[in-house]
């Protein structure tokens, strides 16, 4: 299943005030069922801010219930994050990079 979710503004490369949802998957297809009651992985490039990711964990448990939650980004950014994730969910970077 994918999502895709947006903070910054592609036209003036400037980060937004609220996280917008741009693609979600479709609760009343029964997609839900899929997530529902199981391991969710959730994938990112780069973990900057951290904005995004929480959005996109918060409204995963919110609206799905999953049994667990690990999210792997290929990239971290190593400075100070806007979010912490809850600490239940597993969270594995491929590769620590400067800001």
């Amino acid at each position: 299943l994918a999502v895709s979710l947006e903070l910054y503004d592609d036209n003036t490369n400037t980060k937004g005030s609220a996280v917008q949802i741009v693609q979600w998957f479709d609760e009343k297809s029964g997609v839900g069922s899929k997530v529902r009651g199981k391991r969710v992985l959730i994938m990112d490039e780069v973990d900057d801010t951290r904005t995004t990711l929480k959005f996109c964990v918060d409204e995963v448990i919110r609206t799905n219930s999953p049994a667990a939650i690990c999210v792997a980004v290929v990239h971290n950014k190593l400075k100070k994050k806007d979010s912490e994730l809850p600490p239940e969910v597993i969270y594995v970077s491929g590769e620590d990079v400067p800001p």
